[in-house]
């Protein structure tokens, strides 16, 4: 017994002296560095301006970490801000020199001096001189940025880049003779001053409509200047368009195309006319048809066709005239509102008549009135004439129902826009 606690003893003892070599050989290092440190006053200064700085990298680093990529994007929008409102465009990059001279071109619409070129166009460079039709339009070379920043005001930056690097090691005039007939393009060229081309999303169709008639002058001219550029440019623009009178030549190129856009705008607002005419009225019609269903279906219900009789028997009960004129009247008001609700909803665009018939008639709304007027009333006149014939009252049993599943449908299809 003694002998196994000496071992025991042995055991805890060598366990313990490990435990305490093996602390002081971790902290030994630490004792070391602290000894070998100088205990001089600086040395403690620059400890202190250690922590400090350490404190306040830490400080930055967390503030960059909350907002930092916020700060970066707004700091790039800033940079453009800056860079479009102070006019600061960087180094320029200018169209090259050279000779060239293209095809004839019978796309686009150029104006030089305030006057309209005719077609067809052919576009010449002669060194730092650019030609359209042998007319000079500009002795300088070009900006690309300029030349392009009108034109292409929206597009992909990667693809911008591209277009610039290939852009200014061709001259001007080919750079032209590559985008009129991409699109109907509109060119305005002013002695002493770098030309301006218009796109059709960018201000040419507005220039267009402008110079054919003064009837959206007012509402388009303000919107039409930013793309003159400078405040003098923007001047010059407003005096000419004002008083240009348009040539035959102009007015032959460029009518049809003014008549294409104000037919589309005017179809546009119509639609969205008809649109809010249908929001308006798709609660309270709605309303009136849930009620005439209800109606309907339970005056159905409540009176279904007479099984056993031949159908040219003669029924003269006055209750069976009464549920006749019931059924003709619901399908008089049921057809109505299948009318109304057709109509709102072939303007607004929201369906599309499967019905031949109706097909061709819907596009003229008086038309389809006046038909759907005379079939419903010659139906019901002649149903209501023939009211004691079996025939005719199982008739008007069959047409409420028809118009009624009608009316049900309509609720599900206005409900699916809803």
């Amino acid at each position: 017994m003694v002998s196994l606690n000496l071992v025991l003893t042995s055991r805890l003892s060598v366990q313990f002296l490990t435990v305490v070599a093996f602390a002081a050989a971790w902290m030994q290092p630490t004792d070391v560095a602290a000894q070998d440190a100088p205990r001089d006053d600086s040395s403690r200064e620059f400890r202190s301006e250690s922590r400090d700085d350490e404190s306040e990298t830490r400080e930055k680093s967390r503030e960059y970490g909350e907002s930092g990529s916020r700060a970066r994007f707004s700091g790039r929008a800033s940079e453009r801000r800056s860079y479009f409102n102070d006019g600061q465009r960087g180094a320029p990059q200018f169209f090259s020199e050279g000779e060239f001279v293209s095809p004839p071109v019978s796309e686009g619409f150029v104006f030089v001096n305030g006057e309209f070129l005719p077609r067809p166009y052919t576009f010449r460079s002669d060194g730092k001189l650019t030609f359209i039709n042998d007319v000079l339009i500009t002795d300088e070379l070009v900006d690309f940025g300029l030349a392009s920043e009108s034109d292409d005001g929206d597009e992909d930056p990667g693809r911008s880049s591209r277009r610039r690097r290939a852009g200014i090691q061709q001259t001007y005039a080919e750079f032209l003779n590559a985008r009129f007939p991409e699109n109907r393009k509109v060119l305005v060229a002013f002695s002493g001053q770098s030309p301006t081309l218009l796109s059709t999303t960018a201000g040419g169709n507005d220039l267009l409509s402008v110079l054919v008639s003064d009837v959206h002058r007012s509402d388009l001219l303000p919107r039409l200047l930013n793309f003159a550029g400078s405040s003098a440019v923007a001047s010059q623009w407003s005096g000419w368009i004002k008083s240009y009178q348009p040539s035959g030549e102009f007015l032959t190129a460029a009518q049809p195309i003014v008549d294409r856009i104000d037919a589309t705008l005017n179809e546009n607002q119509s639609r969205h006319a008809a649109m809010r005419r249908l929001d308006s009225f798709a609660y309270p019609l709605t309303i009136v048809g849930m009620f005439m269903s209800v109606f309907a279906i339970g005056h159905l219900m409540s009176n279904p066709p007479n099984g056993g009789k031949t159908p040219d028997e003669i029924e003269m009960s006055p209750e069976v005239v009464q549920i006749v004129t019931r059924s003709l009247v619901l399908v008089v008001a049921l057809s109505l509102l299948d009318l109304i609700w057709t109509l709102l909803a072939s303007q607004a665009g929201t369906m599309r008549e499967l019905n031949p018939v109706g097909g061709r008639l819907i596009e003229d709304p008086a038309t389809l009135i006046v038909f759907k007027v005379a079939m419903t009333g010659l139906a019901a006149g002649l149903i209501f004439k023939l009211r004691y014939y079996r025939r005719a009252q199982l008739a008007s049993w069959w047409a409420c129902l028809i118009l009624t599943l009608l009316t049900v449908r309509w609720l599900t299809f206005n409900s699916m826009l809803a």
